[in-house]
């Protein structure tokens, strides 16, 4: 080996030792611009995920073992091949590997401006669904026997809670279904005696007490409650509001188990804008712009996510992101573009948007949802084939991220071409 690849491969095996080569990889795989995808669990999927060994489970460690440690039993690690040309070849592979999946990655997703993406690639929690808020799962806590919550004891039976928004804005009502969970998901009866608002967090002296609001069966099983805020003394309220809701059930075993659960909503009093629901339409650049008439409470900036159906079937085909500052309170309009190649690819003949919401960015407070729309907002003109463009999106940030993948995929393939023959088994 020659001085050269003895300094290569030491520089590569410290790297590599350190986790940077890894941890830097991670992140390339999340979206169009190489960012792990912005959902709430990533952060702590993965660090799950880094510690799981023989001495934990998915849940976590088994009884008994501590979770840096594994088991006393567990193999140790074979040692690594630092510095071999066998390490070396794996790494040049490595990198030559994600530099080309980074490249056809981005190529995929740049085909549209992240302004107008295709509804297929959206998730509910993506943007797909207005408001959409996941579920959550959790064990039942228990009571101790004053009747306060006790956070340390835990049922086994789990309760799932789904909530049709976190955000709340003025005269807007939140609605949460509540159902047991027994071993393999079966769903048990469960009965809710109230459920009650209270500040989330830490007591406030200016905050309300605990309001108690009622509960009812829902039609598919579990209960349903009904939070409004306007209509509580939390009318005047700004911030986050826990709903706790008394429950009580039998298990599949026959025992009785009784406890609480809760999710949490955000709450601002008064709108920081609205939809006129004034829409002007015009063919900009091969695409269909569509101008919102709104009026704004408060300079700031102001996010919108509007959906696009193709006017026959209801099928939501395209989502529009709309990310605009908007300087001083009054009249404004609010741009919503919605590209060409999406109205193209999908055949659509009349678009309508439907199912807006949106939320305030302000200078300084509280970030609150918008007032949206629910439905049908606006029924466009027929489409004119004519002024529509079906080409891919062309810009000018395209370029150059396309010109960071291209060159980080043309190193790597020459590295493995100078070093390692192409990549090939030496």
């Amino acid at each position: 080996m020659n001085g050269k690849n003895a300094g290569l491969f030491a520089v590569l095996a410290a790297v590599l030792a350190a986790g940077g080569f890894f941890g830097w990889k991670k992140g390339v795989f999340g979206g169009a611009d190489g960012e792990l995808a912005a959902d709430g669990n990533a952060g702590s999927a993965g660090s799950g995920a880094g510690r799981k060994g023989k001495g934990t489970t998915n849940d976590g460690p088994r009884e008994g073992t501590d979770v840096a440690d594994g088991d006393a039993s567990a193999d140790a690690a074979p040692a690594p091949d630092f510095g071999t040309y066998a390490y070396a070849l794996r790494t040049a592979r490595t990198e030559l590997e994600m530099a080309k999946a980074d490249l056809e990655n981005y190529k995929d997703k740049a085909r549209w401006p992240e302004s107008a993406r295709p509804a297929e690639e959206m998730a509910p929690g993506g943007g797909l669904l207005p408001h959409y808020t996941s579920p959550t799962n959790v064990p039942l806590v228990r009571r101790r026997a004053d009747g306060t919550a006790d956070p340390d004891s835990f049922g086994k039976a789990r309760v799932l809670l789904a909530q049709d928004r976190f955000q709340m804005v003025g005269d807007d009502a939140v609605t949460v279904t509540v159902k047991a969970l027994g071993d393999k998901n079966r769903e048990l009866s469960v009965r809710c005696s109230e459920a009650h608002a209270l500040p989330s967090g830490p007591p406030n002296a200016g905050a309300p007490a605990p309001f108690a609001f009622g509960c009812k069966p829902g039609k598919d099983g579990g209960v349903v409650a009904t939070f409004v805020p306007k209509q509580s003394p939390y009318r005047a309220y700004t911030g986050s509001i826990d709903l706790d809701f008394d429950l009580s059930l039998e298990r599949e075993d026959g025992v009785q188990e009784s406890g609480n659960a809760r999710v949490v909503v955000h709450y601002v009093p008064q709108s920081p804008g609205r939809l006129t629901g004034v829409v002007r339409e015009a063919y900009e650049g091969g695409s269909i712009a569509y101008y919102l008439g709104f009026e704004a409470a408060a300079p700031g900036f102001y996010r919108l996510n509007v959906r696009a159906d193709n006017g026959s079937d209801e099928k939501v085909f395209a989502h529009i992101n709309v990310r605009q500052q908007i300087d001083k309170a009054g009249p404004a309009e609010l741009r919503a573009e919605l590209f060409g190649k999406l109205i193209v690819d999908n055949q659509v003949k009349a678009v309508r948007l439907r199912d807006i919401d949106g939320e305030f960015v302000p200078e300084a407070g509280e970030i609150a949802s918008i007032p949206g729309k629910d439905g049908v907002f606006y029924a466009g003109k027929p489409v004119d084939a004519s002024k529509v463009k079906g080409d891919d999106w062309q810009s000018p940030e395209k370029d150059e991220h396309m010109k960071h993948y291209e060159e980080t995929f043309k190193r790597a393939q020459t590295e493995c071409d100078s070093k390692f023959d192409g990549c090939k088994p030496n």
